[in-house]
């Protein structure tokens, strides 16, 4: 029998499969797991993003791209990162090492990538959270009524005086501002300018909003830098005592947001013009589905939403056992994130519904672009229903989970990583803690100033594209092609988890066709989507605040004065940024490229490195594999101070490179 047989055999027999990396943190039990996982990947994004994509895609027509981008791109690509994690046992900053080491980097560009979104997304949360703090010290008419400080002579008020004008003949238009009626072009005018209490509240009140992105750079918004530091403080309590506390906590985090949703959904049936709203979503223009964009749209969203590439569903694997079903867990939280963002779509638009037939507007007249339906639109429509006050904090309040439920995760992922790189840390993790939370809040900063809105916009729309696509494509390149090219990453699940059985086994099983399909072929196609449809470069802009608003080409017009248009400084900053992590792939490459030179040979570095847990069931070379583990476990260190062990490793590897 050969070496290469002998291993496998070994590991299915459980000899090395149970190895696990000793002292390594564990989740306190699989359900842990699986609400921390299924926090991270349920987001703001199922509640203000995908509604708003699949109304502008086509309503029900969105869904089957969507359903099909997260069944061949979606489901696999989770499986894989999560696989990758629980079978390495190491944090993101030493995954990649062991695949090749010229290739380390690419873990530091997903933990970089991740921080970089968070820096902006908890500034959603914050948003949330002063609202929250309005209505728990009873200041709710904040956004349902006109006569406060920052409001301005075109506040509307109520919802229910939109048309109580008498309607004049040859139907000319008409619209009334606080008892006043205009007709025919005053009443355009008046349509496009006036705005409603919420509106104003979160544009003057919460976000203080500078005309333009340089005005207000200077000038800090307090209340929401507070609402940041409460939040941050938050998060760095909930990792400070490690993956057990954290998969605890997420029970709350990750339930209670199934819960409110669920309530807003069978709630959302009882409201007058349900149906309207119903119809705008669900019925489908089916000319969307031969659309590019429409595809387009699904592949973007459907690696937002799953929160692949950011190496958290790595982090999250490496703290289970060796041999947990990471395949099962997988499609659990696929399938509960795809469930929030339909339950929660439904429960939006059945809202949307109720708003229009209240105030006599049709849907694509509602304020539903980029956030202004999450912080505009839905508290215009709590603010019309019973108990207004209960509905609206039960939102927030859900906001807030969702938000601290997917950033936790990134959190544990880079202090973990920093441990891991830097050994004196691990007796001083506290310091690695705090260190992570004020760099994070400092980040935010930026934010929290009256230009904050713009930056928050410029980032949500830069990161998370070219450099999302690119580092998942090469993460599929490095596992799927170069280290399984003949088979090995197969062998890994086979060993892991046994060979298929039966047709179906063959084709749907732990390691069936089907994801090998989609790793070696459709997952990479798909990044490629993903890389040009971010890589157009359009002129960024702010603001408007409908649909139709946002079709306005010409936004000095008068009847769009409420769209932003960025200067190109500002759209080169944003493109800048926004691919600045790709840096540590080409630094730590070359890093490693230069130590395996100076250790005898840089081929090395484009090798599977003797810490490899299949290292020795590739190469034969067991006692060095075993030694290079055992090394790896023990001692993490910085790139100044080697991954890995330095003279043993080019020993190990020249031997790897000649048997082959």
């Amino acid at each position: 029998m050969s070496d290469r047989s002998k291993s496998l055999k070994n590991v299915e027999s459980g000899e090395d499969a149970d190895d696990d990396a000793q002292g390594r943190e564990r989740f306190g039990s699989r359900w842990a797991y699986l609400m921390t996982a299924v926090g991270y990947s349920v987001g703001l994004g199922n509640i203000w993003r995908f509604p708003a994509i699949a109304y502008k895609n086509g309503g029900g027509a969105f869904l089957i791209p969507y359903f099909t981008c997260t069944v061949l791109f979606g489901m696999p690509l989770f499986y894989l990162e999560a696989f990758v994690g629980q079978y390495t046992q190491t944090g993101v900053n030493h995954i990649f090492y062991k695949y090749m080491p010229a290739m380390q980097g690419l873990g530091w560009a997903m933990t970089f990538l991740s921080q970089q979104v968070n820096v902006y997304y908890l500034v959603v949360v914050g948003w949330s959270v002063i609202y929250l703090s309005d209505l728990i010290t009873g200041r709710s008419h904040y956004w349902t009524e006109c006569g406060n400080p920052w409001n301005t002579p075109d506040c509307l008020f109520p919802v229910s005086g939109y048309g109580n004008c008498t309607p004049p003949q040859h139907g000319q238009p008409f619209v009334t501002q606080n008892d006043v009626c205009f007709y025919g072009l005053d009443a355009l005018n008046a349509s496009r300018r006036l705005r409603v209490p919420t509106e104003e509240y979160y544009e003057e009140y919460v976000l203080l909003r500078s005309k333009n992105i340089g005005d207000g750079l200077f000038e800090m918004n307090w209340k929401l830098f507070f609402a940041m530091v409460f939040i941050w403080t938050l998060c760095g309590l909930i990792v400070w005592k490690g993956v057990k506390m954290m998969g605890k906590i997420a029970y709350v985090t990750t339930l209670l947001p199934y819960i409110i949703v669920g309530i807003f959904f069978v709630h959302g049936f009882f409201l007058p013009g349900m149906e309207k709203g119903l119809s705008k979503f669900l019925i489908p223009s089916l000319d969307k589905i031969f659309e590019l964009s429409t595809w387009k749209e699904a592949v973007h969203h459907t690696c937002l939403s799953i929160t692949i590439g950011t190496g958290g569903v790595q982090a999250m694997g490496s703290y289970n056992p060796r041999r947990h079903n990471s395949f099962r867990d997988s499609w659990l939280v696929v399938g509960a994130d795809a469930f929030m963002s339909i339950v929660g779509g439904i429960a939006v638009f059945t809202t949307l519904g109720y708003l229009s037939v209240l105030s006599g507007k049709e849907i694509e007249d509602l304020s539903t672009a980029h956030f202004g339906l999450t912080f505009v639109t839905y508290p215009e429509a709590m603010s019309q229903m019973t108990f207004p006050w209960l509905w609206a904090f039960l939102f927030f309040f859900m906001m807030l989970l969702l938000g601290v439920s997917t950033v936790i995760v990134d959190m544990q992922t880079i202090i973990a990583a920093l441990v891991e790189n830097w050994g004196w840390l691990k007796e001083r993790e506290w310091l690695a803690r705090v260190g992570v939370v004020l760099a994070l809040l400092a980040g935010s900063t930026i934010s929290c100033t009256k230009a904050g809105c713009y930056f928050v916009t410029l980032m949500d729309e830069c990161c998370g594209g070219v450099a999302l696509g690119l580092i998942i494509l090469l993460e599929l390149i490095l596992v799927c092609h170069i280290y399984d090219r003949w088979g090995n990453h197969r062998d890994d699940l086979k060993a892991i988890f046994g060979g298929p059985n039966g047709l179906f086994g063959t084709w749907f099983g732990k390691s069936g066709l089907l994801y090998w399909l989609s790793w070696k072929f459709l997952a990479p196609v798909f990044c490629l989507v993903i890389i040009y449809n971010a890589g157009q470069f359009p002129s960024m802009t702010y603001g408007g605040r409908t649909p139709r608003e946002d079709n306005i080409e010409d936004v000095n017009n008068p009847y769009n004065p409420h769209k932003y248009e960025y200067p190109p400084m500002a759209n080169l900053f944003g493109y800048i940024w926004g691919n600045l992590c790709l840096l540590f792939i080409l630094g730590f490459g070359a890093y490693n490229v230069y130590r395996a030179s100076q250790d005898g040979d840089w081929r090395n570095a484009f090798t599977v490195h003797p810490s490899h847990p299949s290292y020795a069931r590739l190469y034969g070379n067991t006692d060095a594999a075993t030694e290079q583990e055992r090394a790896s476990l023990a001692s993490k260190s910085s790139p100044a101070a080697s991954p890995e062990g330095t003279e043993s490793q080019s020993q190990s590897q020249s031997k790897s490179t000649a048997a082959r």
